[in-house]
């Protein structure tokens, strides 16, 4: 009797885990909570570090800020247009009857669009390799590397 007592609280146990589990990773992420907009402004001041650091002149300051704020904004519609796609499969896969060709359709649509994406970002880094000279886009580069991790935890 005792062991069945304990199998059924152990159960219980493990199911409640799981299910808090479950809980914590449905939960969708905030991409404005206040460590994440701490980890935005140390990003920030890195780069204005990194800046000051390849001596950019005037024009090549204003030409990066141009390029950055444009850049941004396509990135940003890329995640959204990613966003609905995802959202989209994943409403057409959990309907009850599978319409195949609307799943492949859409897998399709996340394909091309995550080519698109990674093709916008070459693009992005081209235009700042024509904006600095070789050597700055060089040592850009290298000082770039220190901080490309903290963009991950953010993410």
């Amino acid at each position: 009797m005792k062991f069945k007592i304990k199998q059924f609280i152990y159960s219980l146990g493990i199911i409640g885990v799981m299910l808090m589990a479950s809980n914590v990773y449905s939960q969708p992420r905030d991409r404005n909570f206040p460590g994440c907009e701490v980890m935005r402004g140390k990003m920030k001041d890195q780069m204005l570090e990194i800046f000051t650091q390849l001596d950019l002149s005037l024009e090549q300051e204003k030409q990066l800020q141009a390029h950055r704020d444009n850049h941004m904004g396509q990135a940003g519609e890329f995640r959204e247009s990613l966003k609905t796609k995802k959202e989209a499969l994943r409403n057409e896969l959990q309907k009850e009857e599978l319409n195949m060709e609307e799943i492949y359709k859409i897998h399709n649509e996340l394909k091309d669009l995550h080519s698109k994406k990674a093709d916008h970002r070459l693009e992005g880094i081209l235009e700042v390799r024509k904006i600095l000279t070789t050597e700055q886009f060089v040592k850009y580069m290298e000082l770039k590397k220190g901080f490309c991790h903290m963009r991950k935890e953010c993410k």
